[in-house]
This record gives C-alpha cells, sequence and structure tokens, in this order.
C-alpha cells in the first residue's frame, strides 16, 4: 500500500483502530488522532512486520485536547520512525509492553496531565483515586505533592512505574 497520511474529520466519532488496521500502509509524518478514540488495538500502526526495514515512516503522534485515550496495544507503533520522538500521553491512558517496541528512545511526557514545568503534580485534596497507570511513563514526573486535607484512598496498579519520581514521596493518611 502507499497510504502516506490519514486525515480524521473535525468531531470524529471513532472510538477503536482495530487490530493491525494500518499494518505496513505506508503512513508517513504525523498522525494526529481523534479525541473520541478510546483504544488503539495490537499492531494497529505498526511496520509490515518482516525482518527488513519496512517501517512506517510515522515520525510523531499527536492526541486531540480532551483525548479520551483509555489504551495502546502490544506493537501498536512497532517499526515506527517515532524514534527519539517525544509523545505526550492523554490522563490516564494505559500501555501494553512493546507498543513502541523497535522505537525505544521514545520519550513519553504528560504535559496534559498539569504537571508544570519544574516536574511537579499537585494532587488537589478532593482527589479520591489515581487511577490504575495514571502517571505510567511520564519521565517529566519528579516531585508529586499533596493539598492539606488530602482525601485520597487508592493508588491504582502501575501508578507511577517508570516516572522520573526522585527523592522522597509522602503519601497522605487517608490511602487504604
Amino acid at each position: 500500500s502507499n497510504l502516506k497520511t490519514l486525515l480524521f474529520e473535525e468531531g470524529s466519532q471513532l472510538e477503536i483502530i482495530g487490530e493491525e488496521s494500518f499494518r505496513g500502509t505506508g503512513l508517513s509524518g504525523e498522525l494526529r488522532l481523534p479525541a473520541s478514540l478510546r483504544r488503539i488495538e495490537q499492531f494497529a500502526f505498526s511496520g509490515s512486520g518482516s525482518w527488513s526495514s519496512e517501517r512506517l515512516a510515522i515520525t510523531s503522534v499527536l492526541f486531540e485536547d480532551g483525548s479520551m485515550l483509555e489504551w495502546i496495544g502490544y506493537g501498536a507503533f512497532w517499526d515506527t520512525l517515532l524514534g527519539s520522538s517525544i509523545l505526550a500521553l492523554p490522563v490516564g491512558a494505559k500501555i501494553d509492553k512493546y507498543a513502541f517496541g523497535h522505537s525505544p528512545t521514545v520519550e513519553i511526557v504528560c504535559l496534559g496531565r498539569g504537571i508544570d514545568s519544574n516536574g511537579t503534580f499537585v494532587v488537589s485534596n478532593s482527589t479520591t483515586s489515581i487511577p490504575a497507570y495514571g502517571f505510567t511513563h511520564c519521565s517529566n514526573l519528579e516531585t508529586l505533592l499533596f493539598e492539606e486535607g488530602s482525601q485520597l484512598e487508592s493508588l491504582g496498579e502501575y501508578s507511577f512505574r517508570g516516572t522520573g519520581l526522585s527523592g522522597e514521596l509522602r503519601l497522605p493518611a487517608s490511602l487504604r
């Protein structure tokens, strides 16, 4: 296939991009995904899958404001040219292992999650839960603070895996 560009009309209601939907198609450049998208299934945007250098020339992936993305499946962007790009994920998006396989230097930052330029995120005192994968792979998260009177009760699995947290993390007494 010689497909080079994938465009979604404004107001797209697409929720799922299925397994291998655009595998080996020749897509290149910037990929802009609609806010309605909830799932990107396995190998959806991967290269040809052969051991040759037939990679998709996708160089960046952008999510529309208000993205509802929940899941990026295994190998979804395997064999692409994301290389050393920076990928800003929407709040709560879970990433399966090897979602960016053969693109090991992709840096995932979470600018849309309220992390300031110093790498600090303040959890409001009305927050009761940090969801599973809430800050997973947010390499720019260095300091996590909780407002006085925190009502935080739970931390989901892998909440802080792959973050840049360092030093001390003081969790509120409200956690169960």
